[in-house]
């Protein structure tokens, strides 16, 4: 899922590293590229079975226009489309794990998009607190 945000005057190099530390919080190893109008954090946990669960996220734009990308498990939200289906064929055990990380990415960017919309207010109104006490000097 993609959201974009205008208008609010954000340091993206800021937000990234809010980003980074969304996942280090979460127990994720995270890594970080950074490109000319991009960044792309990859966050990767596994669990102790040893199956991994990787996340991208892209922040590009610039800070009054940027957007951010969230990528996760797309194959298996596909999946979830055809999970009836395939329990008919016997597959229940193969249905239940792929459900069981449909449901551990859906409760991560839930989450992720909550803490966003915060860092973003924050970092926003952080940055006109300090444009106003330049302009009132």
């Amino acid at each position: 899922m993609i959201y974009r945000w205008i208008g609010k005057s954000v340091d993206l190099d800021s937000l990234v590293e809010h980003v980074q530390s969304f996942f280090a919080d979460k127990s994720f190893i995270v890594r970080t590229d950074k490109m000319t109008n991009e960044s792309v954090v990859w966050a990767v946990k596994k669990n102790v079975k040893g199956k991994s669960y990787i996340v991208t996220v892209k922040v590009f734009g610039d800070s009054d226009d940027f957007r951010v990308e969230f990528l996760a498990g797309g194959q298996t939200r596909a999946f979830k489309m055809f999970s009836s289906a395939v329990t008919l064929f016997g597959l229940g055990m193969l249905v239940q794990r792929e459900l069981k990380q449909i449901d551990f990415f859906e409760k991560i960017e839930e989450d992720f998009w909550v803490f966003m919309d915060e860092a973003v207010a924050n970092l926003g109104a952080s940055k006109r607190k300090v444009t106003e006490n330049k302009v009132a000097t």
